[in-house]
């Protein structure tokens, strides 16, 4: 339910008044959307939708000085006049108008006392109760967190700080409320900030990286804090998910086997080290990819690979070969020819390359009557033939209409893949109807471009699943 203030006043009040019910027939179902209003010398609380005989007028109130106290995302059910304070129309008894103030969702504040509600809180300091950030409350005793119920934490108020979205204070180092096992509060170093508010189950981009003396830890998954061996003097965050110190590398808190010395990221969700190449998410090693001169790899797209030696195919978290390829004229394409139902996709100086149970070729000069469907791209990792395409019609969208994970299978399955290719980030050989591993990739390259969730997996925040803003983005296909 949304609150809103609206002042009105003569002729224009009672127009406005007359057309709002019919507004809001005409939109069904309906939110009702409360407000106070001010009618000539009245004050009003209600349904803005409604018509005054369904809102609660409130006696006493005093028109010229009243003020509606909105406070950030929260709405404005608190408000004062010269002579009271009012929630949700009513009056709160008590309270200080010259120091009352809005703290955050609900709670508020005054020279001697703290609201929650609309109700007193017992036991706090008003004159000193503060919103920090974060989820966490202050009064000059004691430290308080909201998640979701409001509760005291046991941490030191005189020293007690929010940093980047974590709690500190002399000796201890708090996420989510909860102190963080052996992290050392007076020799806290904040290396990266959370993104946005982090509490209550808060969907977050960048989740915050801190260290001390002898410890790394994140703030998400609140119940896995630590990154096991990392040395603080050298870690370092490399982007929103990867982070390393001088002998391992870490993806979302979990240890990759990646090189730290030679991690270098790429397109199309690639990393490659020393080694070989690995997925971006989770760092997983591409298989077959040690036999890959990587000093000289340049991903064309997601499909299509070539070094100084060969070309390769990427399908199914592997690799393979493309036997007589040359490899100086060998670029990813997207190319529509007469006389095949194949998309060509690659080519070199005499045969074009699709996928169809494996790589398959065909000869050049018997397809002479052909059309780029997209234009390649020049870019420091080779000739990008396969970019996300031009915004799709709405009618081409997929309607989802449940959460898909990993298992799944269906005609609903089926006609995701069928747009994650459309959009180039499924091979063309990817229509089984089961949401497997590489279904789930694709749509986590997706969500993060649309910056939907980049981080956690399908059950923790719906990377990787088709959840309720996914499927509502899918659907306008943004």
């Amino acid at each position: 339910m949304k609150t809103v203030a609206i002042q009105l006043s003569g002729i224009l009040a009672i127009a406005l008044l007359a057309v709002l019910p019919a507004i809001a027939a005409a939109t069904s179902p309906r939110q009702q959307v409360l407000a106070y209003k001010i009618l000539g010398d009245n004050v009003y609380y209600g349904d803005i939708y409604g018509d005054l005989s369904g809102m609660t007028k409130i006696d006493g109130a005093d028109a010229a000085s009243f003020v509606s106290l909105p406070k950030g995302d929260t709405t404005d059910v608190y408000a004062k006049d010269r002579a009271r304070v009012y929630y949700k129309g009513g009056v709160l008894s008590g309270a200080n108008t010259q120091s009352f103030e809005v703290l955050m969702r609900g709670f508020a504040r005054d020279s001697h006392a703290a609201y929650s509600e609309g109700q007193k809180m017992q036991g706090i300091d008003g004159s000193t109760f503060r919103y920090l950030q974060h989820g966490y409350f202050k009064d000059a005793s004691a430290v308080y967190y909201l998640s979701p119920s409001f509760s005291k934490i046991q941490a030191d108020a005189a020293t007690f700080r929010v940093d980047g979205g974590f709690g500190v204070d002399a000796s201890d180092v708090f996420c989510y409320g909860k102190p963080i096992p052996g992290a050392q509060g007076s020799r806290f170093t904040l290396v990266r900030p959370a993104d946005t508010e982090l509490f209550n189950g808060a969907q977050i981009k960048q989740q915050p990286v801190g260290k001390d003396a002898h410890l790394v830890y994140t703030c998400w998954p609140p119940e896995r804090n630590i990154l096991s061996g990392a040395t603080p003097t050298n870690f370092v965050m490399l982007d929103d998910n990867y982070g390393k110190d001088a002998n391992h590398v870490w993806f979302l808190g979990d240890l990759t086997d990646i090189d730290p010395y030679t991690i270098e990221f790429l397109p199309f969700n690639f990393l490659r080290d020393k080694n070989g190449i690995h997925e971006y998410y989770g760092g997983e090693k591409v298989r077959g990819s040690s036999d890959v001169d990587v000093a000289s790899l340049k991903i064309l797209d997601r499909q299509w690979w070539k070094d100084k030696n060969s070309a390769y195919y990427f399908t199914n978290f592997e690799i393979e070969k493309i036997p007589g390829a040359d490899v100086s004229s060998f670029a990813a394409i997207r190319r529509k020819c007469s006389g095949t139902n194949y998309d060509f996709f690659a080519m070199d100086s005499t045969y074009y390359y699709y996928a169809s149970n494996g790589v398959q070729k065909v000869r050049k000069d018997a397809y002479p009557t052909c059309q780029d469907t997209q234009s390649p791209v020049n870019t420091d990792h080779g000739i990008i033939g396969k970019q996300p395409v031009a915004p799709l019609p709405t009618s081409q969208c997929p309607q989802i209409t449940r959460t898909l994970r990993v298992g799944n299978r269906g005609g609903d399955v089926t006609t995701l893949q069928k747009f994650l290719i459309t959009i180039n980030l499924l091979s063309d050989d990817s229509v089984t109807g089961y949401f497997g591993l590489r279904t789930q990739a694709a749509v986590q390259s997706w969500q993060k471009a649309k910056n939907i969730v980049s981080y956690g997996s399908p059950l923790t925040t719906g990377f990787g699943g088709t959840g309720p803003k996914t499927r509502a983005a899918l659907a306008r296909c943004n």
